[in-house]
């Protein structure tokens, strides 16, 4: 089945690429939850939206403009922290070029051998898409195996 293998270059591949998956994945969802004052601040425009919602506006005219101006107040401040929390956890822009950069790395160590060679035919619909041009028919090289654990990742961190 399998003809070749390099399991120490193939083991170092896949777990470098698990590494930086992991590290650019926590670096770029580490702003999406809310914070909890955010929370708090939440909770207490549904308590006076309930309470507003309680009065009516026609009778009670006073007091619910007063619970519509507080609940427009805590809105603010609850976007005002979300924009913070945001900026903070800004990803710096050079990030986006680590994964090519290491892929161009990848591909140039690994330049002279492949990693797995399978009989011809055996990977046939995507056979020359994980192969540098030169390697025969069915072998696996280091930046296709890169590029399949990066998509194999991808779906998993999701």
């Amino acid at each position: 089945m399998i003809q070749a293998v390099d399991a120490p270059s193939l083991l170092v591949l896949t777990l470098l690429c698990v590494m930086v998956e992991v590290l650019l994945h926590v670096l770029q969802t580490r702003g999406s939850r809310p914070t909890q004052a955010e929370l708090a601040l939440q909770r207490q425009h549904a308590v006076l939206a309930v309470q507003a919602k309680k009065l009516n506006s026609v009778d009670m005219f006073v007091e619910h403009s007063k619970l519509v101006r507080q609940m427009n107040t805590i809105k603010k401040q609850e976007q005002t922290l979300a924009v913070e929390r945001l900026a903070h956890a800004a990803v710096p822009r050079y990030f986006g070029y680590i994964q090519p950069v290491l892929l161009a790395i990848v591909v140039v160590v690994f330049w002279s051998s492949p990693l797995v060679v399978f009989p011809p035919g055996r990977l046939m619909p995507v056979e020359r898409l994980v192969a540098m041009p030169f390697f025969p028919a069915g072998s696996v090289s280091a930046g296709g195996w890169w590029l399949i654990c990066r998509r194999v990742l991808g779906k998993v961190l999701k």
